[in-house]
């Protein structure tokens, strides 16, 4: 399904490859929860993430928390 000249425009082709390109991390099996700002500036993020197995069975998730200068979503 979909264009086979190479011309796709999805996210993974476009903004995604781009952000990671210019240092951004990209983290997969995530949701967020939180984004709040610091007091000493940028952002604090709260995400779970849902992580799996080498099978791909899904494990336990865990809360984790990562802070970032400036954050897009």
């Amino acid at each position: 399904i979909g264009c086979n000249d190479g011309s796709k425009n999805s996210l993974d082709f476009t903004y995604l490859s781009a952000a990671r390109a210019a240092g951004a991390e990209l983290r997969e099996r995530c949701e967020a929860r939180t984004i709040s700002p610091r007091s000493s500036g940028g952002y604090e993020v709260t995400y779970v993430e849902r992580p799996i197995d080498a099978s791909g069975a899904l494990l336990p998730e865990r809360t984790r928390a990562v802070r970032a200068d400036r954050v897009i979503g």
